[in-house]
């Protein structure tokens, strides 16, 4: 299951992704799992001020495509200001019967990026990967601060099991 949780956090909307597997987890749930952590990792690690948005949003998408994987939507946007949304490659190939529906771009270019993020802005973290039919989507939302980022809540960023 993946799910979408969405917050108020000192009166600001905040976002949280967490993907609960049961039972038995596929290898390919795993392996999005990891991939996707290394995604989020990948953004804790670039969102700095005075650093465009793009970069972040670039470094982040670099796991699933050296992984083969697709992703979900964005893996990262705004909150605070709510324009800014990463680039989304568009490569589906893997899922089953994709050819039943309309050809797809190339990829969604991304939106403000050029923006420099500041201190105090907030961003959603939602890096996803899939492989075949399965997907993992986890994140939170993460305040760009004087020194690095700050996560809201850490919680969010794992992929939880239950059962």
């Amino acid at each position: 299951m993946i799910a979408e949780v969405f917050c108020l956090f000192g009166m600001h909307q905040t976002q949280h992704q967490v993907t609960i597997a049961v039972g038995d987890v596929h290898e390919d749930v795993e392996r999005a799992a990891g991939v996707a952590r290394a995604s989020y990792d990948a953004g804790l690690k670039g969102l700095r001020a005075n650093r465009k948005f793009d970069e972040v949003g670039e470094e982040m998408l670099e796991p699933v495509l050296a992984a083969g994987g697709w992703m979900r939507g964005p893996q990262i946007h705004g909150l605070n200001p709510l324009v800014p949304i990463a680039r989304i490659p568009m490569n589906f190939g893997q899922l089953d019967h994709i050819e039943r529906y309309p050809d797809l771009p190339g990829s969604v270019p991304a939106v403000d990026s050029d923006m420099i993020p500041e201190p105090g802005m907030t961003f959603a973290f939602e890096p996803s990967c899939g492989f075949g039919n399965r997907a993992v989507t986890i994140g939170g939302t993460v305040i760009v601060g004087d020194d690095g980022p700050a996560e809201l809540n850490p919680y969010t960023a794992q992929l939880l099991r239950a059962g």
